[in-house]
């Protein structure tokens, strides 16, 4: 199972499509782990927690940079509408297609 971006609870559409991006990226580098035989639950920058994949997380740092430099980016290009994300009952948001078509696609970039 792939792991959650531990910030998923954004209130704003900021927040939210930073925390999308994180896990997305965060997925990928699950992958790439578990491919060359990581044990993902291991961390060394992040504390060790009970079923999360501490190792994704430390090997997701030198891409943070690059997807808040994206959001940077897009915020200064693109102007949010009411249908780009979905407030739920909490107060959470969450992006709707097709920002998130538009945000995983650019996903691609930062493989490598």
């Amino acid at each position: 199972m792939f792991p959650h971006y531990d910030g998923a609870r954004a209130a704003d559409p900021i927040n939210c499509t930073l925390n999308y991006l994180y896990a997305i990226v965060a997925a990928e580098v699950e992958l790439s782990l578990r491919a060359h035989g990581c044990d993902t639950g291991l961390g060394i920058i992040h504390a060790d927690r009970p079923a999360r994949a501490n190792m994704v997380y430390d090997a997701m740092e030198p891409v943070r940079p690059v997807v808040e430099q994206f959001v940077l980016q897009m915020l200064r290009a693109h102007t949010f509408d009411r249908r780009d994300f979905l407030e739920l009952k909490k107060g959470d948001c969450r992006v709707l297609p097709p920002l998130a078509d538009h945000l995983a696609a650019a996903t691609g970039d930062w493989r490598g």
